[in-house]
């Protein structure tokens, strides 16, 4: 371990505190020196406490029974979008919570990758879940369930189910690429609803469900992530209006300007921002800020620029809104890619994707840079990029040529100006806090939030002293193997406190220790153990935490 003291000349003393306890206090040592330290000189041993503290939470995993696993389809994407920052489609498993039969217990939908179809499982009176038989489901097993939500669609009073199709695998106007609305009878029996849903063909991430026009009916708003195929490029957005019977038509143009074209979305929530108790849209996604649309009586106004949330672009993966301190106005906890990463991002040195047909072959490449002097430094595997664009091999003839080269250097000033340029300069997991006036301060979210990029994100009050606390989880693994995979995050509770400072306990004090690659934490209570917290991971089963009593 080495200390740097930069113009200190002397040190009082050195602390050393061993794993298993022991600690030795050291005094008049000379600076500019090796230590050589030995554990079995440390006579000091810690005092341990009398009784172990409870942690927040307890896994009880092995004490539900259902019989699911999400079970991702092997695609990689690197072979059809070589220059891609990561994967875009691994985003399930989707996850809803209701009481879909009435029976006063909640029950799930878990959806299923490609060629893995969505389940009811519906909760027993032991805590356990089977699984209903929805031939309607089974049928539509070729699409990736990527998001879900249970809402009343048609007004009959009983809870149907909104499916997000999406993965980036399938294209164009693919059948599997649509959204689905399944209706429920009332006792949990579902049947797809035909012509219920506008035929919008996208790569849906995240559907949001309110009732922007206060007509008493809800309506969606539907999140895509990307166009399939060329990753980059922004992708429609829409907002999906009710007419009462469950019948939805897409009118984003005229209620929402600006909407549609929001970006490569990756989250949204439903939140009043403004206190004047209308639902207003709070959007993420990568190479964007955080964009907020006040619903005005009915239309949607942006204010992302009015709120101070324009400047900051970065690879936004969750939200969750809350007052985390207490002071009456809405805040705005967002997960972002974190500052555990090769990627380094600021305002005067952005991380830039750069989106053109370098390679002539009618297909456009993403050629991931960063800046230094004012220069475009390509983040790619060097043969992988002279592999890929032919012209640069002419150029090259071998790697010691090419080693430092700008892409400024690599491609005429003609040939970038044709380039659309997509920028990030934070990479920080944020903590937006509100003002009365509308706008937001960010802070950075504790540093074990920084750790790995951030997936899922719930607020909630855990620990059950009042105040708003924050549990996040993340992860990713499909990454280029020159970057590597993102697995640091192992989720975090951040406590809540009276002036909204948020506080990192420990995995030993917080009891969670989720590994792979999470995507949504839900609240649901468990018969016989109360309120539980479900972790759904990409291909793999999903976890639960209860509080611990």
């Amino acid at each position: 371990m080495i200390f740097g003291l930069g113009n200190i000349t002397e040190v009082d003393s050195l602390i050393i505190r061993w794993a298993t306890g022991e600690e030795e206090l050291i005094f008049g040592f000379a600076l500019n020196n090796y230590l050589e330290l030995k554990q079995s000189e440390a006579v000091i041993k810690f005092k341990k406490p009398s009784t172990l503290q409870q942690p927040i939470l307890t896994d009880i995993t092995n004490s539900i029974e259902i019989d699911y696993s999400h079970e991702e389809n092997t695609f990689i994407e690197f072979s059809r979008e070589p220059f891609i920052p990561h994967f875009v489609s691994t985003e399930g498993p989707a996850v809803a919570v209701a009481d879909v039969n009435e029976d006063g217990l909640d029950d799930l939908f878990l959806g299923g990758a490609k060629f893995q179809a969505g389940a009811i499982y519906l909760q027993t009176s032991a805590g356990g879940f089977i699984k209903a038989d929805v031939a309607d489901m089974e049928n539509d097993s070729r699409s990736e369930d990527v998001d879900a939500t249970f809402l009343d669609a048609d007004g009959n009073g009983t809870v149907d189910l909104y499916v997000a199709s999406g993965g980036n695998e399938f294209f164009a106007k693919a059948e599997p690429l649509l959204d689905r609305l399944y209706l429920n009878d009332g006792t949990g029996n579902f049947q797809r609803s035909a012509g219920s849903l506008p035929a919008l063909f996208a790569n849906t991430a995240k559907v949001v469900t309110l009732d922007f026009d206060a007509d008493g009916d809800i309506d969606i708003f539907a999140g895509s992530r990307s166009v399939p195929r060329t990753y980059g490029i922004i992708p429609e957005s829409y907002l999906l209006i009710n007419d009462g019977s469950g019948k939805f038509s897409e009118q984003t143009d005229v209620i929402a300007p600006g909407l549609k074209k929001a970006g490569l979305i990756t989250d949204a929530i439903s939140t009043d921002l403004n206190t004047d108790g209308q639902p207003d849209l709070v959007l993420a996604g990568e190479w964007m800020p955080i964009r907020t649309f006040l619903n005005q009586n009915g239309r949607f106004k942006e204010q992302t620029t009015a709120a101070g949330l324009s400047e900051q672009l970065g690879w936004w993966y969750s939200l969750a809104a809350a007052d985390f301190n207490s002071d009456g106005i809405m805040d705005i906890a967002a997960g972002n890619l974190g500052l555990n990463s090769i990627l380094k991002a600021s305002t005067t040195a952005p991380v830039e994707l750069w989106i053109h047909d370098f390679s002539a072959n009618d297909k456009p490449e993403q050629l991931l840079t960063r800046s230094k002097n004012g220069q475009a430094y390509p983040l790619i595997d060097s043969e992988k990029i002279l592999t890929e664009i032919p012209a640069l091999q002419q150029k090259y003839l071998n790697f010691t040529e090419f080693a430092g080269k700008s892409i400024q250097e690599m491609f005429s000033s003609d040939e970038l100006s044709k380039a659309k340029v997509l920028k990030a300069n934070t990479f920080a997991s944020t903590l937006f806090t509100g003002s009365k006036e509308g706008s937001f301060t960010a802070s950075h979210l504790p540093t074990t939030a920084q750790f790995s990029p951030l997936h899922a994100m719930l607020a909630v009050d855990i620990n059950r002293d009042g105040y708003t606390d924050l549990f996040t989880a993340g992860n990713m693994f499909g990454t280029p193997t020159e970057r590597g995979r993102y697995d640091a995050s192992y989720g975090d509770i951040f406590l809540g406190t009276k002036n909204g400072m948020l506080l990192s306990p420990s995995i030993k004090q917080s009891g969670i220790a989720i590994s792979d690659e999470v995507r949504f934490i839900r609240e649901i209570e468990i018969s016989g153990s109360g309120t539980a917290y479900l972790i759904a991971r990409n291909n793999n089963f999903p976890v639960f935490y209860s509080a611990s009593k």
